[in-house]
């Protein structure tokens, strides 16, 4: 997991298939979003600006035991 300065935490590391944010302060779930496999990694934030949007990124794949394998490459 990942804490933000803005006093959120991030994580993915679950094998439900879904990246969470939760309040640093008092542990309530924000948002969740679904993705297409299993989160794999601590889940960095950025922003391009000091006063832009922040951004947060996160590697998801899948594993043999879980699911047979990677999303296939974009064309």
């Amino acid at each position: 997991m990942i804490a933000s300065a803005g006093g959120r935490v991030f994580i993915g590391a679950t094998t439900d298939k879904f990246v969470r944010a939760f309040d640093a302060r008092n542990g309530a779930e924000l948002w969740r979003v679904r993705l297409p496999f299993p989160a794999n990694a601590t889940p960095p934030t950025y922003r391009l600006r000091p006063d832009g949007r922040p951004f947060l990124v996160i590697a998801a794949g899948g594993h043999g035991w879980s699911e047979p394998g990677d999303a296939p490459p974009a064309d």
